[in-house]
């Protein structure tokens, strides 16, 4: 019977700290008072050490059920840190691999510019220029960018 009635108690105590008062009540008003009044006929102490006991026990529950809140809520203030810090992880390493996706398709589409820009100034610097035999630097500019220009414009040999 003390079983019952400390279950019941804390039923009450945790519908209560829930939001849930109108079906602590029903316990409070009803339930509880039935299971105290069946422990109180087959105790065999007096009134006060009955009562007593009753008082202890409730703040015992009430203790224990404090406990468990502050327990609670400190279980839920972890876990809700550690999602957090997991979406905000996820969500840097989604945002860096998108920017390196960002560059590396601006850097080829840049170098592709590039390679189309260089094919064709050195088509036209072959097509509209001839340099003179003895303009060496001339000589020496050209070649590179002729060089440049073949390289670019082969075809990607399979590995």
């Amino acid at each position: 019977m003390w079983e019952q009635v400390v279950r019941d108690f804390r039923q009450a105590c945790l519908l209560k700290r829930a939001g849930k008062a109108s079906e602590s009540a029903l316990i409070l008003d009803d339930i509880l008072p039935k299971a105290i009044a069946a422990w109180s006929r087959e105790c065999p102490r007096n009134g006060l050490r009955k009562r007593a006991e009753l008082v202890e026990m409730f703040r015992a529950e009430e203790r224990k059920i404090d406990e468990f809140v502050q327990a609670q809520q400190f279980a839920a203030q972890v876990a809700v840190e550690n999602l957090v810090a997991s979406l905000r992880n996820d969500l840097q390493r989604q945002l860096m691999e998108s920017l390196l996706a960002s560059v590396v398709s601006a850097k080829n589409g840049a170098r592709h510019a590039e390679d189309i820009l260089l094919h064709r100034n050195s088509q036209a610097a072959s097509d509209n220029a001839r340099i003179k035999f003895d303009d060496i630097p001339a000589v020496i500019d050209t070649v590179p960018a002729r060089q440049r220009a073949d390289y670019h414009a082969q075809p990607a040999k399979a590995a």
